[in-house]
Formats: C-alpha cells, structure tokens, sequence
C-alpha cells in the first residue's frame, strides 16, 4: 500500500523490530530481503538489504539496496553507553558497560527474589 513518502507499505505480518514478514518453504522470511531476491538474485554473503527510506516496513525496489552491515549502523560508532559509561564488554558481536550491566543483573535477581518469596508464601 503506497503512502506520502512513496513506499510500498507491507500490509501482512510484521516481526518485533517492524519488518514485513511471511512464511516460504517452511521457514520465516523477511518482505523486503525476499523482494530484493526477486528482482536482483542472490544476496552476498555479509551484505544486507538496507531501506533507503527508513520504513522497515517498504517493500518497493527502489526504496532497497545492497550495504555492508556497518555502514548502516549507527551504533557502531558509539563508544559509550545512554548513561556515559564506555563499552567495555562484548559478547555475541554485542557490546555492553560492565556498570549498567552489573545494575541490571542486582535489578533482575532483586525481582526474581521477590517473585519467589511470592509463590512460596502461598
């Protein structure tokens, strides 16, 4: 469904993060990865399709391209955390601050503590 910007809206199912999904031989697929496929052939290894115009959810030819994971990425040149401690930990490609890390871990046992006391007082 075209709107203001020119995108071509997906208007089926969407995943978590607001990207156009459906399912094809057996197995979840990306609305626009699928489109690029379509109309261009195979996508290289490390390359993803990126929005030119920043609607996850478009889906028209011209509104897709090829990039390097990193030049699409913001985050990737932020060298510290929202609170202004640096990243100092990575895990799974992921970089986290150990501070932020250790006050989120004290919040999450604080909470399963008190859920436990809860369901043992009955």
């Amino acid at each position: 469904m075209p709107n203001g910007n020119g995108c071509l809206v997906w208007t089926g199912q969407r995943d978590r993060d607001g990207y156009g999904t459906f399912w094809l031989r057996r197995r979840g697929r990306r609305a626009h990865r699928v489109q690029y496929f379509h109309h261009h052939g195979s996508i290289p290894e490390g390359k993803i399709v990126h929005h030119l115009c920043c609607n996850r959810a478009c889906v028209r030819i011209d509104h897709l391209q090829l990039s390097d994971a990193g030049e699409t990425a913001p985050n990737r040149v932020k060298t510290h955390c929202s609170q202004g401690h640096p990243f100092d930990r990575v895990y799974g490609g992921a970089r986290y601050c150990s501070v932020c890390q250790a006050a989120k871990r004290k919040r999450l046992r604080a909470k399963w503590k008190e859920a436990a006391d809860a369901f043992t007082g009955c």
